[in-house]
């Protein structure tokens, strides 16, 4: 845990599982993790202190490996006015979850790992983390939004239930607007289906939008694209929902 200190802002390298509460404005640089073991990393501060994820920061073994829903949970909190979140470095994880005191700006895209258990054969079902940004004031920046894609082999296995969810995206702005570069959620798949007695499911992540109002413009709506759902009767593409409290809804999608 190494930190050095200028013009009240701390430069935080994190390694193994952490939970950080600080007295001073956070910037979040390296963050090194054992691998391939869906650790918790914890990043908090109180007292309306912003935390900011560090354009030259390193990030090691933070996503999953690919072959299972191993990736970090990664979870960053602050409490009150003051306490904005930004992103300046590209995150990919296991999962993302924001509770934000103040505004939640993504400059840089946000990412689950996708999974895929082809290689387990059948019951070995695949999952892939959600994204999660709560914020008191407005969801805003340039970056994008994506849940990896889940994909599970029911090796035409009758009597064997395989499912293959990806994860959803959840973004809230409490009396403020959401508007962020694209938000997409993986595709769900469950390859050589055979159900006989069982119920093989594919269900894509859904994408909720809740906020005083959502995009900003027909030129500029909020656009995003749902996963499908492939193989099994009961298999479902991602569902839209969306709530603005004071204000307009402009979304475009392309999938």
């Amino acid at each position: 845990f190494f930190s050095s200190r200028r013009r009240h802002t701390r430069l935080l390298t994190v390694t193994g599982v952490q939970t950080c509460a600080l007295p001073i404005s956070l910037r979040v640089k390296d963050i090194t993790t054992q691998a391939a073991t869906a650790n918790t990393v914890d990043i908090r501060t109180t007292g309306g202190k912003a935390i900011v994820f560090d354009s030259t920061g390193t990030y090691t073994n933070v996503s999953g490996s690919g072959t299972a829903n191993n990736g970090d949970a990664i979870t960053v909190v602050t409490d009150t006015t003051g306490g904005t979140v930004t992103f300046n470095k590209a995150l990919d994880a296991g999962s993302i979850t924001v509770s934000a005191g103040d505004a939640v700006v993504v400059n840089q895209n946000l990412s689950t790992t996708a999974v895929n258990t082809s290689g387990g054969g059948a019951g070995s079902n695949a999952v892939s983390g959600g994204v999660t940004l709560t914020a008191a004031g407005s969801i805003s920046g340039a970056g994008t939004i994506s849940t990896g894609s889940a994909t599970a082999d029911d090796a035409s296995t009758g009597g064997t239930s395989t499912t293959a969810t990806s994860g959803s995206i959840s973004l809230t702005a409490t009396g403020a607007n959401v508007q962020l570069g694209k938000l997409t959620t993986g595709a769900a798949t469950v390859s050589n289906v055979n159900e006989g007695a069982s119920t093989d499911t594919a269900t894509a992540g859904t994408i909720s939008l809740s906020g005083a109002s959502l995009g900003t413009s027909t030129g500029t709506p909020q656009t995003l694209a749902l996963g499908s759902g492939t193989g099994g009767a009961a298999s479902v593409g991602g569902l839209l929902n969306l709530t603005a409290t004071a204000g307009n809804i402009f979304v475009s999608s392309d999938a």
